[in-house]
């Protein structure tokens, strides 16, 4: 979706990352019956602090990123039609909103830098994320038995170094992490 990241660096081909990103996953559900469905949009703020190793010289810099996130989840829209075909079994399950706000994993990933200019660089990144927390309940009566997520999505980002004396930098990301919890 979107968010902002500001790196420093620690010394040469090392750096810590802190990004702010708006995430947004759910899933739907489609019935035999044409008129009935079911989508929920799960929206959230997550906010890795990751390890950003690269090596290279020039203007192309491979990279590699990792370490822990956290993420906050407001309340989840949900949406259905035709609820009079779902069995009740089903619709237990699409009752309960979110139990646990705060989650939290681990993630990380490959990636290419390219220079554009004397302060201009333009990144793609894949990252693969861990939650090793439950959304919803785990209790054996819930209708989740398991809500965490395993998810790789893709990251593109331009930057501009604001403070090159510092080496401070700071960048806006667009279409970052894109996956589904």
């Amino acid at each position: 979706m979107g968010g902002v990241l500001l790196r420093y660096n620690v010394e040469r081909g090392a750096s810590l990352q802190l990004e702010a990103n708006h995430v947004q996953g759910g899933w739907q559900e489609k019935y035999d019956a044409a008129t009935t469905s079911y989508s929920r949009t799960l929206n959230a703020l997550e906010v890795p602090l990751l390890t950003h190793l690269y090596l290279g010289q020039g203007s192309a810099k491979f990279h590699l990123n990792a370490g822990p996130f956290s993420r906050l989840h407001p309340p989840g829209a949900s949406t259905s039609s035709g609820e009079d075909a779902m069995s009740d079994q089903d619709k237990a399950r699409h009752a309960p909103p979110v139990a646990n706000r705060f989650f939290w994993g681990l993630g990380g990933g490959p990636g290419l830098s390219l220079q554009l200019g004397g302060r201009h660089r333009i990144e793609l990144e894949g990252r693969l994320v861990y939650g090793l927390g439950n959304i919803w309940s785990s209790a054996r009566t819930s209708p989740y038995p398991q809500s965490s997520e395993l998810r790789f999505g893709r990251a593109s980002a331009t930057s501009s170094n604001l403070s090159p004396r510092a080496g401070d930098l700071l960048r806006s990301i667009s279409g970052h992490a894109e996956g589904r919890p």
